[in-house]
């Protein structure tokens, strides 16, 4: 590997490390008013994250011009056939009939800068371990953060260490909820711009740490994150991990175990074969110290018996402690959300080919409808389908199918299928995927490791159980 792609990848694994980071440069235009209010979803952003993103994209585009044998795209992915290009194709019409043109033209400009990192990522296939392990620093810092400020009821350093947002109990417009002895409490942000942003992050990553047990600093991390999860009381986030993470990825983990052992099997028998030991003195030459696998051999029901009794140990203390799910948001913010729906609703009928504008969702919203509130509440709708159907219409609602079930119909890496579905349910219930820079950072990542044959998630296993049988040892029991 030469320096430019071990760059590139120094750069990817720290953008990993980066991604619920909020530090950023905002430009505030005429256009990021409405009525005389500033409203941060129209403000064109540079974030930390862009630099490292660009920075990659330069270093990758620099390494094809030193390999004029090569195209800069392989046919494999040809933008031709590239359900990227189709996306990007679809939200031109609302670019060019938006309300406001220039919060279009931005969101449009991110949307590319987030394709081409997917379609690196698509080419270079990183390393699951080293993506993990990022992750893992990740939630282990954000964590950490979490718990002080929950501990503090106030932001620990401030804005310029990574975009932590500065905040006080006497903070106006600060979410708090109710504790358990009655008592408000500020929910912690990391340096994200809302719990619910780092409750989503949390639930995202946690199982793929689940997935990787095999260190005390993962199993230390996965309760940290866990914990914090909690302190965040992000309704949503809880669903999504109890719902989804948790389950898939004892299942996923339990058959690719599965696998592991039967093919602890079949390389057992090779020993029986003639020169078997010639071969071994060769492979055992060219091989690192083997790890053993724990097998499980208690079979699915056992699999489904413990996550049966995981759902009643979490399910019991709610029924028991909580009539309903007020301590966890207030009717207002339901309110709030199917005020949103109908607004995002009334959008598309006028406007059902092309939408109101990319982008243009809250510079619009008050000509369609009120919002119960305070103050002037001024955010997108709390559904990604509704927010992609209002602001470009069926055109781009269409484009928009086609990028996401592009993974589905591909090959691609089942343990990260997880929080990518983890990540659609969220989704149903907040704007955050699709409008918060870390959160959409997120999903094209996603995107750009689903691409990639399923057969690489299995290689951590079949590597291990090859080297272990080839090295000598007798298969282990189950």
């Amino acid at each position: 590997m030469n320096k430019l792609k071990i760059w590139q990848s120094r750069l990817f694994y720290l953008i990993l490390f980066l991604l619920p980071t909020n530090l950023a440069k905002h430009f505030p235009l005429s256009s990021s008013y409405v009525s005389g209010i500033l409203v941060d979803y129209l403000i064109p952003t540079f974030y930390l994250t862009d630099i490292l993103i660009i920075a990659l994209l330069f270093l990758w585009f620099i390494s094809r011009l030193k390999s004029p044998q090569t195209p800069l795209f392989r046919p494999s992915f040809k933008l031709s056939r590239s359900p990227y290009l189709i996306f990007l194709l679809l939200l031109l019409p609302s670019v060019i009939l938006s309300s406001s043109p220039l919060p279009a033209v931005y969101k449009l400009l991110k949307l590319f800068q987030f394709t081409l990192l997917a379609l690196w990522i698509k080419q270079h296939q990183p390393s699951t371990k080293l993506i993990i392990r990022s992750l893992t620093l990740a939630v282990l810092f954000q964590s950490t953060l979490a718990i002080a400020q929950w501990f503090n009821q106030s932001s620990i350093f401030g804005y310029w260490f990574l975009g932590e947002q500065p905040y006080t109990p006497a903070t106006p417009g600060i979410d708090t909820i109710t504790w358990f002895d009655g008592s408000l409490k500020i929910p912690p942000l990391g340096t994200l711009p809302h719990p619910n942003v780092l409750g989503g992050f949390l639930a995202l990553t946690i199982p793929l740490l689940i997935s990787r047990f095999s260190s005390k600093l993962s199993l230390m991390t996965a309760f940290l994150g866990s914990l914090a999860l909690f302190l965040t009381f992000s309704l949503s986030a809880w669903l999504a991990l109890l719902l989804i993470g948790l389950p898939a990825t004892l299942l996923l983990t339990y058959q690719l175990r599965q696998a592991s052992a039967a093919r602890h099997q079949q390389l057992s028998l090779i020993r029986q074969l003639p020169r078997f030991n010639y071969w071994q003195q060769v492979i055992n030459a060219h091989t690192t110290q083997p790890t053993n696998i724990r097998t499980s051999g208690r079979g699915t029901k056992s699999i489904s018996v413990k996550i049966g009794l995981f759902y009643l140990i979490i399910l019991i203390p709610i029924v028991i402690f909580f009539k309903n799910l007020s301590f966890l948001a207030p009717q207002s913010s339901f309110t709030r959300r199917s005020q949103l729906a109908t607004i995002s609703l009334a959008i598309f009928k006028q406007h059902s080919l092309t939408g109101i504008g990319l982008n243009n969702f809250t510079a619009v919203m008050e000509n369609y409808g009120y919002i119960s509130a305070t103050t002037r509440f001024l955010q997108p709708v709390h559904n990604i389908f509704l927010l992609i159907l209002s602001e470009t219409g069926l055109i781009g609602l269409i484009g928009f199918l086609c990028l996401l079930l592009s993974p589905l119909i591909t090959r691609q890496r089942p343990l990260f299928l997880i929080p990518y579905l983890s990540l659609l349910f969220l989704g149903l219930f907040d704007h955050y995927p699709l409008t918060i820079q870390p959160s959409i950072l997120l999903l094209f990542i996603l995107f750009g490791l689903l691409n990639q044959p399923a057969s690489t998630d299995r290689n951590h296993y079949q590597k291990t159980s090859s080297n272990y049988i080839l090295s000598g040892a007798s298969t282990p029991r189950r």
